[in-house]
């Protein structure tokens, strides 16, 4: 069964809180993060790899000393040992989100900001092109984070990486409803979108059509307070 999880970044962690919880980290990990140049960064980095030990922790009554992430070929991590348990972290802004399930899965939130469109010529399919040429003002900004978020959480499931050119497929939203085609991939594939903030948007990729109907929300405090 998937689930859907969401974090937003609105509470003020110390600098004692926020050493202790890179503790809880595994070395290289804590290596990666303090890497980052700007804080905002490093604790949205921080703050995801937490909230996926606390998902393991309170689903599968795994202790944090115990996980161990690792990744395949292209990069995707997953958690050593656990062969059905699949996740994906995503963030932007204010926020981090999780997708698990016992299948693959891939998740995307984007902050909305101006854009360049040309960007889309780079890495859209002409279909979507198309459809985004269409578009004008808000909607056109709008629609291009629909594909973007659509596309980026495709790439994720599949766990292959760039080595799927963003332009080999293609995604469709009419009335809400999603439609995939690919000249590559033939692997099954449902979308469903989800809205936790107006300036955001949260796209979610399955190889199976059952999604959960809402996001589980998790303050900030409380993955704080866990560890």
């Amino acid at each position: 069964m998937s689930r859907i999880y969401a974090i937003q970044l609105d509470y003020n962690v110390t600098e004692g809180q926020y050493h202790r919880l890179l503790s809880e980290l595994s070395e290289e990990k804590q290596k990666t993060i303090q890497r980052f140049v700007f804080r905002e960064d490093a604790l949205r980095s921080l703050v995801a790899d937490l909230l996926v030990r606390k998902i393991i922790r309170t689903e599968l009554q795994i202790s944090n000393d115990q996980i161990q992430f690792e990744t395949n070929t292209y990069g995707k991590p997953f958690v050593k040992g656990l062969p059905s348990f699949h996740f994906n972290i995503s963030h932007s802004g204010n926020w981090v989100v999780c997708a698990t399930d016992d299948q693959p899965v891939g998740i995307d939130i984007e902050q909305v900001r101006p854009i360049e469109f040309e960007i889309a010529e780079r890495f859209f399919s002409e279909s979507e092109i198309r459809d985004l040429e269409e578009k004008t003002g808000k909607a056109k900004q709008s629609y291009f984070y629909d594909l973007w978020s659509l596309k980026e959480s495709y790439i994720k499931m599949v766990g292959k990486g760039l080595s799927i050119p963003l332009n080999s497929f293609s995604c469709r939203v009419i009335n809400s409803q999603v439609y995939f085609s690919s000249v590559q991939e033939q692997i099954p594939a449902y979308f469903r979108q989800y809205e936790v903030d107006p300036q955001y948007k949260l796209a979610v990729c399955q190889s199976h059509p059952h999604f959960p109907k809402s996001v589980q929300r998790i303050s900030l405090e409380t993955i704080v307070t866990a560890f």
